[in-house]
């Protein structure tokens, strides 16, 4: 038996707790003007407000926010923690509507996080939630109401592969007195946390009481792995619009 002391162990580092990415999906096409931009403007702070007044999230929540008219452009150019993310100008611009370019810029950012997350010194990401604020009035290219043209993009986001930076919920944010519901209802999304989970979030500005803090506290508490999607081949590009200007981001293999 040896007398010599046993090797001292060094106490366990506990992981660090997943951040939340908020996207912030706002609708600033024509279709907008009136109550429902000031009604857009008003719930983006609101937004801003509550979460910048819990300090328990604020190294827990982040966030991002895209405009879309008709193009689609990253307005913060990456994600910001709550408290020091600053609202965006928002001023009505476009003749349409395009909600598909709004998915698919979206899908560019949400991939760009998810990467940057696993390289750098910050905890990895949860799964995001999206917010999208609009009053559902979306069209195609010619400026026609259309249901089809942005549904191929949802798809694509709520049915990527396993370890793709797919979002935990889509929670439409109806903006102004005459938001079609029945469009933001389809564009709602939500992965169920048990079988008899209810239908996914709907919330109208003005008519609702608007908990944005509990949505996020919900989306923190739901248990779930940290997304990682795998790099694309090699030299393949990503394209994201930040602040109207076109960046072309390449990963090494």
């Amino acid at each position: 038996m040896s007398d010599r002391p046993a090797p001292a162990t060094s106490p366990a580092i506990p992981a660090l707790a997943p951040r939340l990415p908020v996207y912030l999906l706002l609708d600033v096409s024509r279709s907008m003007e009136g109550a429902p931009i000031e009604a857009l403007r008003q719930g983006v702070q609101l937004f801003a407000r509550q979460l910048a007044a819990q300090p328990h999230l604020r190294d827990r929540v982040w966030v991002r926010a895209i405009t879309f008219a008709s193009s689609a452009t990253a307005v913060t150019p990456d994600l910001v923690r709550c408290d020091r993310f600053t609202v965006p100008e928002l001023t009505l611009d476009g003749k349409t509507d395009r909600l598909d370019r709004a998915l698919k810029t979206l899908q560019a950012c949400m991939d760009v996080d998810t990467r940057e997350a696993a390289a750098g010194p910050n905890a990895p990401l949860a799964p995001p939630v999206v917010l999208v604020f609009t009053n559902g009035q979306f069209t195609d290219g010619r400026g026609r109401l259309s249901q089809v043209v942005w549904r191929a993009e949802r798809e694509a986001i709520v049915q990527r592969p396993p370890g793709g930076a797919a979002p935990a919920a889509i929670v439409p944010v109806g903006c102004g007195p005459a938001v079609a519901l029945d469009r933001l209802r389809e564009l709602a999304f939500a992965v169920p946390p048990a079988a008899d989970a209810g239908p996914p979030e709907l919330v109208v500005l003005g008519k609702d009481d608007v908990d944005f803090v509990a949505l996020c506290t919900r989306a923190l508490d739901a248990p779930s792995a940290p997304v990682g999607a795998p790099l694309p081949p090699h030299g393949a590009p990503i394209a994201i619009d930040v602040h109207g200007a076109a960046w072309e981001v390449r990963f090494p293999p």
